[in-house]
C-alpha cells in the first residue's frame, strides 16, 4: 500500500484517497488523437500510480503484443467507442493478450470493451473483472483464471475459441449475462 494506514482507500486501488489521482492514459495508433502512448505495452510501462486507467482507441490494425501486468499496481484497460462501432482489437499472437500477475489494493483489475485474441485471451493470477468483451481465435481458452474473486459480465466467446473459461487450481469465478457459442 502506497499510503499511511490511517488513510481511507475508497476505491481499493492501494493508493490513499488524499494522494489518489487515478490517472488516465490514452492509447492510439493515430498521432492525430494526441495519445499518451502508441501501444498498450508502453502505457503499462508508463503508468506511475495504482488506479491508472488505460483508455484504448480503435486502431487501423490490432494492437499486437503480450501485455504483462506485474508492477504491483492496479491498472484498468478500457476500449473507447469511436462512435462508428469499430472494435478495439488486441492480439496476443501465440501468447496471452493480457497476463495479470500482480496488482495492488483490494479492487479487481477491469478489462472492458475489447475484442481479444490470444492464447489465452486473458490469463489472471489476481482477481479481474472482464466486462463487455468479445473473445475469438483463442487457441487455449478465452480466459485462464487462477485464484478466486474473478467476475465476468456480458462477454461473448465465439466458436473459434478452443475453450471458454479454464479454471485452474482453486480458481473461482462469477459469470453473468455472457454467451459461449459452439463450446
Amino acid at each position: 500500500r502506497d499510503y499511511n494506514p490511517d488513510q481511507e482507500d475508497g476505491d481499493g486501488d492501494g493508493t490513499g484517497d488524499p494522494c489518489d489521482t487515478d490517472p488516465v492514459l490514452l492509447v492510439s495508433q493515430d498521432p492525430g488523437d494526441a495519445p499518451d502512448f502508441f501501444t498498450i505495452i508502453a502505457a503499462v510501462a508508463g503508468a506511475v500510480e495504482s488506479g491508472t486507467r488505460v483508455r484504448i482507441l480503435p486502431g487501423t490494425v490490432p494492437y499486437f503484443g503480450q501485455v504483462t501486468i506485474d508492477r504491483n499496481m492496479l491498472i484498468h484497460f478500457e476500449g473507447v467507442d469511436d462512435g462508428l462501432g469499430t472494435p478495439v482489437e488486441v492480439d496476443g499472437g501465440g501468447g496471452a493478450a493480457f497476463e495479470f500477475l500482480s496488482t495492488a489494493g483490494t479492487a479487481n483489475t477491469l478489462v472492458r470493451g475489447l475484442s481479444i485474441e490470444g492464447s489465452p485471451g486473458v490469463r489472471a493470477h489476481v482477481p479481474v473483472t472482464v466486462r463487455d468483451c468479445f473473445f475469438h481465435d483463442n487457441a487455449v481458452s478465452a480466459l485462464e483464471l487462477f485464484s478466486d474473486g474473478h467476475r465476468i459480465d456480458r462477454i461473448q466467446v465465439d466458436e473459434t475459441s478452443n475453450r471458454g473459461i479454464w479454471l485452474r487450481e482453486l480458481a473461482e469465478v462469477e459469470v453473468t449475462h455472457s454467451r459461449f457459442v459452439g463450446m
